[in-house]
């Protein structure tokens, strides 16, 4: 048992640890265009969401983006409802991490980051060290994939698990509330729903997490993840803690209309865009924001 946990947990670490890398290597490359982006995107609502996405996918936290908004209201170069566009883009932006994961490309992941590391030791320029080390954190990611995958298939088998799995494979409303709290207060503790949203998808693929089950996790952990900006926005001026809270609202929002009105539509058209669970989470990841 005690390697199972190990295996998760090293495989979880090695996920968030290649998301680091691809992060640190993109905003290299990128040396503050994010900023700019933002700061220039204001001409409509439209750029400002675009913006928003494009600034998450590369630094691959919506709480990053959320905070350089508060930021950047807080010294008056964009406005609140300039920031509102970026902080919808953020929330879609975040999902490209997972939409990645769900490809399976696990045993590829070894030859990527040989490959990479070759064309790493090589490499004439600081940016050419970049570009390869954004590869390099790409292969990492799924090689922690293996390695957690690796520790829960043997505990599918484990009545225990089973038994809990099946008892909430379709929750009921209760069921449902309790698993919105804990995505939530596990994001609220790890600051990363990309690695989370990586986790469901590892244990998906092992038959440890129904649709019906990892739909109310999804958004507690889009909630969840407000936490850090909120936190970020405390001694700011009260417009920039504004766009702290648009951001909780938001999401807050978007979670209890989907409770409310849209839990069996959105399971639907969930099964209706893949059949491969994996992918189906990621796309949940994605449809919700």
């Amino acid at each position: 048992m005690f390697i199972l946990l190990f295996l998760i947990l090293g495989g979880a670490g090695l996920l968030l640890y290649g998301i680091d890398i691809m992060k640190d290597s993109l905003e290299w490359i990128s040396q503050g265009r994010g900023q700019r982006l933002l700061e220039v995107s204001g001409k409509n609502r439209f750029m400002s969401i675009m913006s928003g996405i494009v600034v998450t996918a590369v630094n691959q936290k919506s709480s990053a983006t959320t905070i350089m908004v508060v930021g950047l209201v807080n010294t008056g170069m964009i406005s609140l409802v300039q920031a509102t566009g970026v902080i919808m883009g953020a929330n879609i932006g975040t999902t490209i991490t997972a939409q990645l994961l769900a490809f399976r490309l696990e045993y590829l992941a070894p030859c990527i980051v040989g490959i990479s590391v070759v064309f790493w030791k090589c490499a004439k320029s600081k940016r050419d060290e970049s570009l390869a080390e954004i590869f390099i954190g790409f292969g990492i990611m799924f090689i922690g994939m293996i390695f957690m995958e690796m520790g829960m298939g043997p505990l599918t088998r484990l009545v225990e698990i089973r038994d809990f799995l099946y008892s909430y494979s379709q929750p009921d409303n209760i069921q449902y509330l309790i698993l919105i709290l804990v995505g939530f207060l596990i994001t609220a503790l790890v600051h990363s729903s990309s690695m989370l949203t990586g986790v469901m998808i590892a244990m998906s693929a092992q038959g440890m997490l129904p649709l019906k089950m990892a739909v109310p996790l999804i958004m507690g952990i889009n909630v969840g993840k407000c936490l850090t900006a909120l936190w970020a926005s405390r001694d700011a001026s009260r417009t920039a803690r504004r766009a702290a809270i648009i951001h909780l609202l938001f999401n807050l929002t978007g979670t209890i209309v989907v409770v409310l009105f849209f839990q069996n539509i959105m399971v639907n058209l969930l099964l209706l865009s893949s059949d491969n669970l994996p992918r189906q989470i990621a796309n949940a990841h994605t449809l919700f924001n």
